[in-house]
């Protein structure tokens, strides 16, 4: 559902949609060789290899020098654990949105500037999002020919092996049965997963030919890739050309992000680069109040865009009262900022752009202004615009507070760990940070499941003492832990320093939009118990320690409590080991 852009090498790449991007950018950056040689299986192991070895590379960054050993203080260990996430996760993580988002994305952020597109050079994205789609279309319907040709080959076999009982009958079978089936199985191989201009530009004329020249990558024109964070041209060129007239798309999911990163670059480095910007904040303030009501279903009040005095002082996006309580939301729509390699630069720029105006501390410091007053036992009265009264809030019908920032983009463990960058004192409860992208997979999930304001508040209360424990790529890992296991009491009982989540988690929000787009399975929730390991006893042993979800502590040596764990689904008998052995369960560790 979630994973866009990803494609499909052999070899187990780290960051596959990332990488993906590099290496088609270092091939554009090369010309066509004289002498064309198969990229066979050994090269592309060869590629995975010093793609995975590059990438790696930023990690040692991050760790102290064989000299520095044992010198770190506390506060050098505190800038490596937000600038050494912030900076894998900045560069190493596309866009996690299925098509449909993307294109939804384009239609409220971009769209409504399509003159302005048009003015700096660009076909509008409206038009760019048609002829996408066109090409999906296309693709798709290409792969089920070839397809259909394959089924068709499985069909002739079996007819050929039941009529024939020596090679020269088969030969003669095949000949007057299925004379031309080697041919058309070929041409449907050939032009599965392309896309030929002229196809484009009979469908849409001239605007199929600027799609082309727009979209479409040549090799030999992309600029010289020094390093994996280089801006990658890949990233908005998904047609790649592979003759004078054809282009293949490695990632079909490219086909919109490209629309997405190269329209919204444009309009923010453009004229109209301050009421883009203001559109961007008022569009995502509107998604937000539509996602929380869905969530909490039967809101009592909504209120939006009020102020606590009636000069205008003290602006709120969200207030919405459910069930006696009340979730005030502040949405912040300005991307992460691009950490530097330095981890102290890093770490000064992450915590700057965290608490400015646009940053999650404002929204947290803005939202906790109404929490603290009305926990506090005081009636907060609200006012609009023009400075009427718009909503009284009771303290005696509101026993409840939950403050959340809303962001548009993902600040993966930047949001999901928040206790290294927020500024709070102890007894305040910390708040809830997600991005309108985990938000609407969460309202998606909440409508699916029939739940609404209980069962959102009781994930809030058991997820705010979690913040500088659980490790999570973004929300939907520990959302999706919430679901398989109906609590995240285990995480917060364990005895462990950190706790790791096993991504595959999300795999809840993935089967729910298979299930809904395409009438796959229905996802299931549970209550089973977690399988967790203790990584510090794992290394110890040299091989896989499970523990106690309850306690975290290690089952099979007997030592001190786990500092280290992670955290994954319930192993049945003929699944996988969790060891990592590639044996069955029953015939590994559950033996």
């Amino acid at each position: 559902m979630k994973r866009a852009n990803e494609i499909d090498f052999i070899g187990p790449l780290i960051s596959p949609a990332r990488q993906g991007d590099v290496l088609l950018s270092v091939l554009a950056s090369t010309p066509e060789p004289e002498l064309a040689e198969a990229f066979d299986d050994s090269r592309w192991t060869r590629a995975t290899t010093l793609l995975n070895d590059a990438f790696n590379s930023y990690c040692a960054l991050f760790w102290p020098t064989e000299g520095e050993l044992g010198a770190q203080t506390e506060e050098w260990k505190r800038i490596r654990e937000v600038a050494m996430p912030a900076f894998l996760d900045y560069f190493n993580t596309g866009l996690l949105a299925d098509p449909a988002q993307v294109i939804g994305r384009i239609v409220t952020y971009v769209a409504p500037f399509d003159s302005t597109s048009s003015a700096l050079g660009l076909i509008t994205a409206t038009d760019a999002i048609a002829v996408a789609n066109w090409i999906g279309q296309e693709l798709e319907r290409r792969l089920a020919a070839m397809n259909e040709m394959l089924d068709r080959l499985d069909g002739v076999r079996e007819e050929t092996f039941r009529h024939a009982s020596s090679l020269d009958e088969a030969r003669e079978f095949v000949a007057r049965h299925a004379p031309d089936l080697g041919q058309q199985l070929k041409d449907s191989i050939d032009r599965a997963g392309t896309i030929d201009r002229s196809d484009v530009i009979e469908r849409f004329g001239p605007l199929g030919d600027q799609y082309w020249e727009l979209f479409c990558l040549v090799r030999g024109t992309g600029s010289i890739v020094a390093y994996p964070t280089d801006d990658v041209i890949a990233a908005t060129r998904p047609l790649l050309a592979i003759g004078p007239t054809q282009a293949m798309v490695p990632a079909i999911n490219s086909l919109w992000t490209s629309i997405l990163i190269k329209y919204e670059a444009a309009l923010a480095g453009s004229h109209v680069r301050e009421r883009f910007l203001a559109h961007r904040d008022k569009a995502l303030e509107n998604e937000v109040a539509i996602e929380v009501a869905r969530i909490v279903r039967v809101p009592t009040d909504t209120i939006r865009g009020a102020f606590e005095t009636s000069d205008g002082q003290y602006e709120h996006d969200l207030v919405v009262v459910s069930s006696g309580a009340a979730f005030i939301a502040e949405a912040k729509a300005s991307p992460p900022t691009e950490p530097f390699r330095d981890p102290e630069r890093a770490f000064t720029r992450i915590k700057r752009a965290f608490n400015s105006d646009k940053g999650i501390q404002k929204g947290f410091d803005q939202a906790e202004r109404i929490r603290v007053r009305l926990a506090s036992g005081e009636v907060v009265r609200l006012f609009g615009q023009q400075g009427g009264e718009v909503a009284e809030l009771d303290p005696a019908a509101i026993g409840r507070q939950y403050s959340l920032v809303i962001t548009r983009d993902n600040f993966g463990p930047i949001a999901t760990a928040l206790a290294p960058l927020l500024d709070k004192k102890a007894d305040v409860p910390y708040p809830w940070v997600a991005n309108i992208l985990d938000l609407k997979a969460i309202a998606d999930a909440w409508e699916f499941l029939g739940w609404g304001t209980e069962e959102f508040e009781e994930y809030l209360r058991q997820r705010a003492p979690l913040n500088g424990r659980v490790i999570a790529s973004d929300e939907l890992e520990i959302v999706g832990y919430f679901l398989a296991h109906g609590s995240l009491e285990a995480l917060q009982t364990a005895e462990a320093d950190r706790v790791h989540l096993n991504p595959h988690y999300s795999d809840f929000f993935d089967q729910l939009y298979r299930h809904r787009q395409y009438g796959g399975p229905a996802p299931k929730i549970g209550t089973t118990p977690p399988v967790m390991m203790d990584l510090a006893a794992s290394l110890r042993m040299g091989e896989p320690v499970f523990v106690d979800p309850g306690s975290g502590r290690p089952s099979s040596d007997g030592k001190a409590a786990a500092t280290d764990l992670t955290a994954g689904g319930k192993v049945g008998r003929n699944d996988p080991c969790p060891c990592g052995s590639g044996k069955k369960y029953k015939k590994c560790h559950g033996s």
